[in-house]
């Protein structure tokens, strides 16, 4: 048994140790003492469930809202707040209540509640916490609702309602209008996921569905859903693969990019799409729950279940592969949410607590993808309609919704704040650029530095942005590549630009002369073709280090597509093999073949 709990008078509930029990038909008898007084405490041991689907969240000035789902045979539900491990009671409500409202006052910052059940035969819950809640106090301005809401049967008595990242939602409202009926409430208190499932649907009747931002400063004006009439019988979606995302556009076909065929780690680990649509898993260093583990044999292995890819991104220890009908696959470490699946998200207390993934699951929410690019916590999209989406992390500002204050993970997509006309994006460690139509650069995120180190964002000065943020002096770029530390261009007429700084197993005499806050010339280089973060290919298909552009890679020739990480390089090269060097004490080799991955492979990915 637990501690027993019980009341020093005051409200507050403490925990105290049991000091004597007896049993008596079954009932345990606790007998606690405190402060001169002694009570008698029933043990809850056959009591029914908590209350779930817990959910807290900041729905107006002043105003915190609490949700739950009501377990049956209840008598009563109690509220309290939490401070300093001691739980406060501040409400009792009907057995009919599913929300409260609590009206806070100053001093603003994190607060938390819990919420037990009193059941009609005396017993009592245990204790059910909701998720943390940061009060604030509420900004001037608009609250903005989400831009697009869609609904669909995904199963027989199912329907599951998606809708558009709000900037500024601590939870959203949704309500649905069945035939000619009225708008009826069926989730008060939704958290920011993005999705919702209707279980009660009416068959063979119009169902139209409104989501609205619930914000600090408020609510906004609701959005509403495409009409939808559900089916008894199962929707046509369900009878796709288990592997297959929820929502996928039929006349949708996303096309290979050049160089989207490789993607290295900075764990060393490979990711290799080959012509045939299959994808080659190098592994050299696996995340497991004690850390992360290296591999005595690392071999390459085909993903199973994958048969469609155009493009694959690899962090070292999360792992993406965009499909033919532009919906995104993604496994491995999922700590902040990166994977970006409902399904690797366990709920406790209230609380999200993502899980690692050893197999593809399909990314929630993206369709019409065309381009996919990963940090070392956090994943990024690339959609047909020039837009960004962002999962994962959510400090520093990573996501790039222009919500420095919020520091939650996003473990579902976010959009990006003012892009509309994205042409390819790259990401690193805790950042994100995008090469615009126009040939200009935004970049977001971390611009941490520090000493010996040198902002990120190319913006000419240290600080991290939730918005994107031009390059400074950047014009007709082709190609863009970052890593942890350091960034790259290629520009139209040839020449190459980076800033930050370089590392990795080769470093020149003349120490980091690239180290800059601001976009700077790689000296010799006027015939570039394609960069990667370390490298540069030439049109001659040799390559340069790029802290080393005056000679090329010895033994390396014939190259259309490369990838690096500090301490490893790739080329791929004409007729298909997969050469390999790095660092000696992980290449003591030099130079070595990898994997044959096929003259089709070579063409299909060739950046030259």
């Amino acid at each position: 048994m637990q501690p027993v709990q019980f009341s020093d008078r005051t409200g507050w509930i403490v925990n105290a140790s049991r000091i004597a029990s007896s049993r008596a038909g079954g009932l345990a008898i606790a007998l606690a003492v405190s402060v001169g007084f002694v009570c008698l405490v029933a043990s809850t041991e056959r009591a029914g469930p908590p209350p779930g689907d817990l959910w807290a969240a900041q729905t107006g000035p002043n105003v915190v809202t609490l949700a739950w789902r009501r377990p049956e045979k209840v008598s009563e539900f109690r509220i309290y707040e939490v401070e300093g491990g001691a739980f406060k009671r501040i409400s009792a409500l009907r057995p009919s209540a599913d929300s409260f409202t609590h009206t806070v006052r100053p001093p603003w910052g994190d607060r938390q509640y819990a919420i037990d059940a009193v059941f009609e035969d005396g017993s009592v819950s245990e204790k059910a916490l909701f998720n943390q809640v940061r009060v604030e106090e509420a900004k001037p301005g608009p609250v903005f609702a989400p831009a697009s809401v869609t609904a669909e049967q995904t199963g027989p008595g199912e329907v599951t309602v998606r809708w558009s990242e709000a900037p500024g939602a601590t939870a959203f409202l949704i309500g649905r209008s069945v035939g000619t009926g009225g708008l009826q409430m069926v989730c008060r208190l939704c958290p920011t996921t993005g999705r919702f499932v209707d279980r009660t649907p009416q068959p063979g009747v119009k169902h139209t569905y409104f989501v609205t931002t619930l914000a600090a400063g408020g609510a906004s004006r609701r959005t509403m859903s495409n009409v939808l009439v559900p089916t008894s019988a199962p929707a046509a979606a369900r009878a796709e693969p288990a592997s297959a995302p929820p929502s996928v556009d039929a006349g949708f076909i996303a096309e290979p990019r050049p160089g989207g065929c490789l993607s290295l780690g900075g764990e060393g680990n490979l990711l290799v799409r080959l012509a045939d649509g299959s994808v080659q898993f190098y592994e050299r260093v696996r995340s497991t729950k004690n850390g992360l583990e290296v591999l005595d044999a690392p071999a390459f292995r085909r993903v199973d279940g994958i048969t469609d890819a155009v493009a694959v991104a690899e962090s070292g220890t999360h792992r993406l592969v965009l499909r033919r009908n532009g919906t995104i696959l993604a496994w491995g470490e999922n700590s902040h949410g990166q994977v970006g699946s409902e399904r690797a998200i366990g709920r406790k207390f209230g609380r999200a607590f993502p899980a690692d993934v050893e197999t593809p699951l399909p990314v929630d929410g993206i369709s019409r993808a065309v381009d996919i690019a990963v940090g070392a916590s956090h994943s990024v999209a690339l959609l047909a309609d020039g837009t960004i989406r962002t999962w994962g992390l959510g400090d520093r500002g990573v996501p790039g919704d222009d919500r420095m204050e919020v520091k939650s993970d996003r473990i579902s997509p976010s959009v990006v704040t003012g892009i509309r006309n994205a042409a390819d994006i790259v990401a690193g460690g805790e950042h994100t650029f995008a090469l615009l139509l126009d040939r200009t650069v935004r970049g977001w995120g971390s611009g941490w530095s520090a000493p010996g180190y040198y902002s990120l964002l190319g913006v000419g000065r240290d600080g991290d942005s939730a918005v994107p943020l031009p390059v400074v002096g950047l014009a007709e770029v082709r190609q863009v590549a970052t890593s942890a530390l350091s960034a790259i261009v290629l520009l139209a007429d040839g020449t190459v630009k980076a800033w930050g700084t370089p590392t990795g197993f080769y470093q020149p005499e003349r120490t980091n002369w690239m180290n800059s806050k601001l976009p700077v010339t790689v000296p010799g280089i006027r015939d570039a073709v394609a960069v990667s973060p370390h490298l540069i290919l030439l049109a001659d298909g040799t390559v340069r280090e790029i802290t080393a552009p005056e000679k090329p890679v010895p033994g390396v020739a014939g190259v259309v597509a490369v990838a690096s990480s500090g301490v490893n390089r790739y080329a791929l090269l004409e007729d298909g093999r997969l050469l390999g060097w790095g660092h000696p004490r992980f290449w003591p080799k030099g130079v070595v073949t990898v994997l044959d991955a096929g003259r089709q492979t070579a063409q299909a990915c060739a950046m030259r």
